[in-house]
Parts: C-alpha cells; sequence; structure tokens
C-alpha cells in the first residue's frame, strides 16, 4: 500500500521519501492522471485543493474520479473551499459571482467521499465547512501552513538585508538624518487596502502596495502597482515593516503566505485579526493585531513602529517571529499533511493478495 501526492516542493527537505510524488510539471495532467488511475485499494494520496480556474481545478476533478471509480483509495484535499477569495464586488466573475461559488461548492460535495478527508488553514474553517457541507466528524482537519520564500533569490535578498544595513550603519556614523522607514504591503484575495491608505496619509513613512486590485484615493507617500514575484520579493526585503491588511469574512482564511514569509525574513508585521491569523501567531509576541476595518487601530500601530523608543521592543518582535518561522517550514506543513494522509491510510479496508502494480513511473521528488 502505498503513500502518493501531487502536492511538491523544491526546497529541502520535502516529502518523506516514502511518498511518491506526482509531479505535473515534470509529467503533464495526463501522467498525472495515469499515476492516478493505477492506485490500488489502501493507497492514499495528498492533493492540492488550492488549485483553480487557472488548472482547470485539476486536483479536485481527480479527488471526484477516486471518489467515484477507485474504491478503498483514501484522499487528503489540502485547501480547498467554495468561498471565494475575493468579495462580489471586486470578483473577476461580477455578475456571476453567486454562480461560480456554487460551482466550487459542487465540486467540494462530488469529491466528499467516504474515505475523503479535506485540511484547511484555519480552525475557523474547519468548524464551517464541517458544518455548511454536512460533513462526517473528523473530515476536516487543521493544516497550519508555512512560509515558501524564493529559493532562487535568497542570495539576491541577503545580498539586499546586506546593502541595507550598511546604508544605514554609514548613515548614521556621519550624523545624516535615518531614511524614512518603508512598509510594504501585498497580494490580491480579501485585502483591506482602503484602510490601509486612510492610515497612511500624513505618516512620516514610505508605502509600497503591490497589488493589482484597484485602489481608490492613494496617499502620495504610497507607491502601488503590480509587481513581478522577483520584485514582490525585492520590495519585501527591502521594506522596514510589513502589513497585511485583510477583508474580514467568515468563510475563508487568506494571506497566511504573505505575512509567514514577512515572518521568515524577520519583518516586523502589522496583521488584521481575521481568521486564521491566530492560528498561525501570537498577538504582540510576533506581530501587532489590529481589529478589521479599523483605519485608526491600524494607524496607532503603524504609529508604534515608527516610535524611536519602540525599537528595541520591535527588534524582539522580529526576531520571536522569525524564530517561529523556523517551525512553519514547508517541511513541516509536508510533515504535517504527510502524518494525516498515514493515519487516513491506516482507516482503509485492506486488498488481500494484490497483484503487483508493475513498473512505477519516475515521479520525481
Amino acid at each position: 500500500m502505498t503513500l502518493y501526492s501531487t502536492i511538491w516542493c523544491d526546497e529541502k527537505p520535502g516529502l518523506p521519501p516514502e511518498v511518491k510524488v506526482l509531479q505535473r510539471n515534470r509529467i503533464g495532467r495526463r501522467g498525472v492522471f495515469q499515476g492516478v488511475r493505477k492506485l490500488q485499494k489502501g493507497d492514499a494520496i495528498l492533493l492540492n485543493g488550492a488549485l483553480d480556474f487557472s488548472e482547470l481545478w485539476f486536483d479536485m476533478l481527480l479527488a471526484i474520479y477516486i471518489r467515484f471509480f477507485l474504491r478503498g483509495v483514501g484522499v487528503l484535499v489540502s485547501d480547498s473551499t467554495w468561498h471565494p477569495r475575493s468579495v462580489p464586488a471586486s470578483s473577476r466573475a461580477k455578475k456571476l459571482f453567486s454562480l461560480y461559488t456554487g460551482f466550487l461548492q459542487l465540486l467540494f460535495l462530488l469529491a466528499a467521499g467516504r474515505h475523503t478527508y479535506f485540511g484547511f488553514l484555519s480552525t475557523a474553517e474547519v468548524a464551517i465547512v464541517t458544518r455548511e457541507a454536512r460533513l462526517r466528524p473528523g473530515a476536516v482537519r487543521f493544516t497550519p501552513f508555512c512560509s515558501q520564500l524564493p529559493l532562487e533569490m535568497m542570495d539576491e535578498l541577503k545580498a539586499i538585508a546586506d546593502e541595507q544595513r550598511l546604508i544605514d550603519s554609514m548613515s548614521a556614523a556621519a550624523g545624516r538624518p535615518p531614511r524614512p522607514v518603508r512598509f510594504f504591503s501585498g497580494g490580491n484575495s480579501l485585502r483591506d487596502y482602503p484602510s490601509l491608505t486612510i492610515a497612511a496619509i500624513g505618516t512620516n513613512a514610505e508605502y509600497v502596495v503591490a497589488t493589482s486590485n484597484s485602489v481608490p484615493e492613494v496617499p502620495g507617500n504610497m507607491k502601488l502597482g503590480h509587481f513581478s514575484h522577483q520584485d514582490f520579493f525585492r520590495e519585501l526585503m527591502h521594506s522596514d515593516v510589513v502589513i497585511v491588511p485583510l477583508l474580514p469574512v467568515n468563510g475563508r482564511s487568506v494571506g497566511q503566505q504573505t505575512y509567514l514569509n514577512a515572518l521568515a525574513l524577520g519583518k516586523p508585521l502589522i496583521v488584521t485579526d481575521c481568521i486564521g491569523v491566530r492560528d498561525h501567531l501570537s498577538a504582540n509576541v510576533h506581530a501587532l493585531v489590529v481589529p478589521p476595518s479599523d483605519p485608526v487601530a491600524m494607524r496607532a500601530a503603524i504609529e508604534w513602529m515608527l516610535a524611536p523608543e519602540n525599537r528595541e521592543a520591535r527588534d524582539r518582535m522580529s526576531q520571536s517571529a522569525k524564530q517561529l518561522a523556523t517551525e512553519m517550514t514547508f517541511a513541516h506543513y509536508a510533515s504535517h499533511l504527510c502524518d494525516l494522509l498515514k493515519e487516513i491510510q491506516s482507516q482503509l479496508p485492506r486488498q488481500i493478495g494484490s497483484p503487483s502494480m508493475g513498473p512505477r513511473i519516475q515521479l520525481g521528488e
């Protein structure tokens, strides 16, 4: 009986060696599907439920296929939900918004078989999805997320940090006034940039916001626009403080990747108190956590970060956050998912005396 996964990461260590990876970018969708068709009773597979329209919901369709055509195969679908990443007013679906979310819910319900389990990135979603989809107890689990920094850019990001420290040190030694503190914010999903723009007005700081969202009335001290993946991380590394302003919604958690990457880079963090945040960090220990839709509270957090007398406390916070991030790498995330996958497999019916599957596809790591 074998464990499989369609999720992979180039970061080492990645998935445990006993897991056979069906790596889509190496063998293509057809190769993945051919591998899935060979699954036998007692096998279990980890699927990526976050794949969306751009990937034709491929892994959700695999989950549905397994449910109806492969008896006795266990499935763990990570981060799958019909709750949208945007609010109706800003969704690309526009008038089809409710139809689109209904379609996603249908995919989810069709995948929810006897041996199908789901992993979510917040404890709130576990309760919400279990109730709304009327799933059996234990079919939905909380799986804390991880930071994922671009491995190919780590030397460049370190060089940016070293250069910035050197410039600041030379400026202080020459008696020049310090440069303005730079705040960074980024991402598109359920972001509350209007609150951030209100909070930023008149502060003695610079702001860079990396998003393709439309944001009205951007203040003069804020640069806002779409950035490439590489430039996103360069701007993040150039920043002194990271802000992740989130919209308060009840059905979906977002932003984990952004704020966990910020913690991993040792950046002081301000984040909105929305579902999932307190599952991953502690308020006033790893970040300043502010109430949702509250520009006044966000402004107070910005001013706290700017105050010279708080510099030492800010540094302690970023160090605590960086330490936390060492315990939330992809290896930790993958280990948790694979432990759940093994638990699922242990509860499956066994196929006694099953024929050998024959040669395996070379799937990578």
